[in-house]
């Protein structure tokens, strides 16, 4: 069982991929103040959620695996990098659920889902402003 979301941004591929791995533009996108760094065993913390994932590896500017736990259970988060045009795809996947009992993957998944999905309409947007903003 996987979680698969994607959302296409008005950016290239690098101007996504630092807006990603960049501490003072991502604790915008992430909803929440990030503490990153990006290299393999570099923790990355979310304060809202009090979430903290771990980075698997990062091969930039196309990849991002980060890993943490839930309910006990090894979730990988998978960001890529896609361009596409003028534009540039951000695929997010969300895999490990299959691990968890089922009655608890049935409740976490669709949170989880959820919350992916406000965070990218969040990345876009904010993305896609600054885009404007610096156009100007």
């Amino acid at each position: 069982m996987e979680i698969n979301k994607e959302v296409a941004i008005k950016a290239s591929l690098e101007d996504v991929w630092s807006y990603l791995i960049n501490e003072g533009k991502s604790g915008y996108i992430w909803s929440s103040k990030v503490k990153v760094g990006f290299k393999k065993g570099d923790l990355v913390r979310f304060s809202e959620s009090k979430e903290t994932l771990r980075v698997k590896s990062a091969k930039p500017p196309r990849h991002l695996s980060l890993g943490g736990k839930s309910k006990a259970v090894s979730i990988t988060t998978n960001c890529d990098l896609v361009p596409r045009g003028k534009r540039t795809i951000l695929k997010v996947t969300i895999s490990g659920w299959e691990m968890m009992d089922q009655e608890e993957a049935r409740q976490e998944v669709p949170r989880v889902s959820l919350e992916w999905e406000k965070r990218l309409n969040l990345i876009k947007r904010t993305i896609e402003s600054a885009q404007k903003s610096s156009v100007k």
